[in-house]
């Protein structure tokens, strides 16, 4: 990466990253800063120098081993980049203007339905160490559609009459989620009967410090293979599957919308149009053939 990195100017790649954390976005700005310099250590020019023949050339040849989204991952990165630059008069030209994205690929998303998330449920009430822990977070991951960050920071006050309040989601946006009966009563038992910590974090190991995303995942890892099901769910998984029964059962688009948190529609129906799919394809095999 030697040559490629020397011809990028530090100072504007970190006033882009401090314009991506404004937005509240660390993740994001660790990925972008990677595939940034990912970029310019392929192409071998400056800044000033790049053109748009260089973004497809990198697009079509440097990323074509790459799945569809996870070149359009990249290519976002380095698009947002750019355009960063000429709309604070640091280049001349837009290079990314006639740059067209192509569209994601659906994925065959894999989630939980009514029946596997009961199972999963049970599964927690075999466990030897912290099943009311595990069942309290996967009952609110199904029935909350929390990201795994968002429930890692969750405090005992943000669980307030009949709503779950969350102070900084994804961008740091507040918002709230309606406290399903179900996620009450776990959360009330797992408080009762087992959590044992003065720390305002709700979900905590026997230590009291909050729980690390890596953990959230290891447990719904196991619980889901305790019953014996064999999908890779992570947290991430979970909100496909509270987006997706949500809809089964008759729940309207705006309101799983503003549940998950997302600031556009399309994110949403992205959610949903598998399940679309499906119940297309079922109510054709049924169907009389004549």
């Amino acid at each position: 990466m030697k040559g490629g990195v020397k011809e990028m100017n530090n100072d504007n790649l970190n006033l882009f990253l401090m314009h991506i954390r404004a937005k509240g976005s660390e993740n994001t700005a660790r990925d972008y800063e990677k595939n940034i310099k990912r970029f310019f250590s392929e192409c071998k020019k400056a800044e000033k120098d790049v053109k748009y023949e260089d973004l497809l050339i990198y697009y079509n040849e440097n990323l074509q081993h790459l799945k569809l989204n996870s070149k359009r991952a990249y290519m976002i990165a380095v698009i947002s980049y750019f355009k960063f630059l000429y709309q604070q008069d640091k280049l001349e030209k837009d290079i990314t203007k006639s740059f067209k994205m192509p569209q994601a690929e659906l994925k065959d998303m894999e989630y939980l339905g009514t029946k596997e998330a009961l199972m999963v449920s049970r599964a927690c009430d075999y466990e030897v160490q912290n099943k009311l822990r595990k069942k309290a977070m996967f009952v609110m991951f199904v029935n909350a559609g929390m990201r795994a960050s968002e429930l890692a920071n969750l405090e005992l006050e943000d669980i307030k009459d009949e709503w779950i309040i969350i102070k900084k989601g994804k961008g740091r946006k507040f918002r709230t989620i309606p406290l399903h009966p179900s996620v009450k009563e776990a959360i009330d038992l797992y408080i009762k009967y087992e959590r044992r910590s003065r720390s305002p974090y709700l979900f905590v190991n026997r230590y009291g410090n909050r729980l690390t995303n890596s953990i959230i995942n290891r447990d719904l890892d196991r619980i889901v293979g305790s019953a014996h099901i064999d999908k890779n769910i992570t947290a991430h998984r979970l909100r496909d599957s509270f987006a997706t029964i949500q809809y089964i059962n008759g729940a309207d688009i705006k309101s799983i919308q503003e549940t998950l948190g997302h600031t556009n529609i399309q994110m949403t129906l992205h959610y949903v149009q598998k399940a679309d799919e499906k119940r297309r394809d079922q109510v054709v095999k049924a169907g009389v053939q004549f």
